[in-house]
């Protein structure tokens, strides 16, 4: 869709090359299976290629733990990667940069090359990995609300809104769409997620009939993971239901999607508010378990969604002047007091802001309850859902996963047709302004001197 639209921008003929850079190799041990997928999705197998995007990642990131660093300044980022400049020859001649995470790797590449055309997607906390953010003791909110924060949040802002028409942000889901603008007072339009990138062969086949696949998850890992994975084996085989649950990441080595589409069904937790795993298994059309709201609203104090664990915004950083934009960026003077007409942070947009304490008392139910329907969970059809571990065993054994399957097929192929469109659109429009400006460029280079 993009490389469609930047042709019909005028931008360009023919197609893309792609190249990928950015992703680093978790060595933490629940995270090493990302390492394969790079290899099975982007072909960028063993450490051969060079990736300075990725070995800046490594800085902002602990992978050996998949945490973040604590409290570092974006002038260190910003110093960090323009060390690296000389190995990003390869990015400058880019036609077009597409960014996704972390969201100031993308403002830091703007800040080095701000004539090249942006197309920037947000799939996560654009807090996650920024510069000024600290964890607090006894609370499961990161603080952002620094100096440093603010200022990376204002370029940000200043990088959604620029004039040029060279950038342009899609929100992956509402739950970033509304992240974004909150933090940074601009509106994204929402694409939805699609899985447009598993193979064709990755599609619902129930080769594994007796088999029930339970996701990766850190639920597992608590307390009430061992009392659920107990109490579902002792229920199956008291009442001799011929399923058994295989927990993924029980598996030994690495599972390809199309051997993920052979089990009967999946079970998912959510552990965020915006999970690739969902879109994947939904993508496959394959039949998904997951807590309905009350019970996932209890197991949020177990284990915390990251998408609402980040305070912070940009506070009344308002569009610079003239002058202002002769300044570099991060400058003292980008940054003017909120106006007096700028409400409270949350209000009157959102009825609760994107971060709370999730083990607090009491628990905070109406937050956890008005995020949780920002998730896709509750926004895709025929999602069959469970209060009890009884009541999930029942409805693996017993529901129509044909109806289901198909319901899904459904769905996901209309959510294609407007994940396209949202994304071609996007496109298109920095096409466009890509052309424009090479006419200018061509037409002032063409006057006698």
């Amino acid at each position: 869709a993009v490389a469609e639209a930047w042709g019909r921008g005028g931008a360009a003929g023919q197609a893309f090359g792609v190249r990928y850079a950015g992703h680093p190799c978790p060595s933490h041990s629940g995270s090493e299976h990302h390492c394969h997928m790079r290899c099975e999705l982007l072909g960028q197998c063993g450490s051969a290629f060079d990736d300075p995007l990725a070995d800046f990642l490594v800085g902002a990131v602990d992978v050996a733990r998949f945490d973040e660093r604590e409290s570092y300044s974006l002038a260190e980022s910003r110093a960090a990667l323009r060390w690296a400049r000389h190995r990003l020859a390869s990015i400058a001649r880019a036609d077009m940069l597409l960014c996704t995470f972390p969201t100031v790797l993308c403002v830091l590449l703007h800040e080095i090359f701000p004539h090249m055309p942006v197309l920037f997607v947000a799939i996560a906390n654009p807090l996650f990995a920024a510069p000024g953010c600290a964890k607090r003791e006894d609370n499961t909110v990161r603080d952002c609300e620094t100096k440093e924060a603010s200022e990376y949040l204002a370029a940000l802002r200043a990088m959604l809104l620029d004039e040029s028409g060279l950038v342009r942000g899609v929100a992956a889901y509402t739950v970033t769409a509304a992240l974004v603008g909150y933090q940074t007072g601009v509106s994204l339009p929402v694409a939805g997620k699609a899985g447009r990138y598993l193979p064709a062969a990755a599609t619902w086949r129930m080769q594994r009939e007796a088999d029930v696949l339970v996701a990766r998850s850190r639920f597992l890992e608590t307390a009430f993971g061992a009392n659920f994975q107990g109490l579902a084996r002792e229920l199956l085989a008291s009442h001799s239901i011929p399923l058994q649950l295989v927990l993924q990441q029980d598996l030994s080595g690495y599972v390809s999607y199309e051997d993920l589409s052979t089990f009967r069904a999946v079970v998912i937790f959510p552990q965020d508010l915006g999970l690739h795993k969902f879109t994947e298994h939904y993508a496959m059309a394959m039949p998904i378990w997951m807590p309905s709201r009350e019970l996932a609203y209890r197991l949020q104090s177990l284990v915390p969604w990251g998408m609402v664990s980040y305070s912070g915004s940009w506070r009344g950083a308002t569009s610079p002047s003239e002058e202002q934009q002769r300044l570099p960026p991060g400058h003292p003077a980008r940054l003017r007091p909120p106006e007096e007409t700028w409400p409270d942070p949350g209000s009157p947009e959102l009825a609760h802001r994107p971060f709370f304490n999730a083990q607090t008392v009491p628990f905070p139910l109406a937050k956890v309850a008005f995020w949780y329907e920002f998730g896709e969970f509750v926004a895709y059809p025929a999602v069959q859902t469970f209060t009890s571990v009884p009541e999930m065993i029942l409805g693996l054994a017993t529901a129509d996963l044909g109806a289901a399957s198909t319901s899904m097929r459904r769905f996901r192929a209309e959510l294609w047709r407007t994940t396209r469109a949202v994304y071609a659109a996007a496109a298109g429009e920095v096409a466009e302004a890509t052309a424009k400006l090479a006419v200018e460029e061509a037409a002032l280079a063409s006057r006698p001197r």
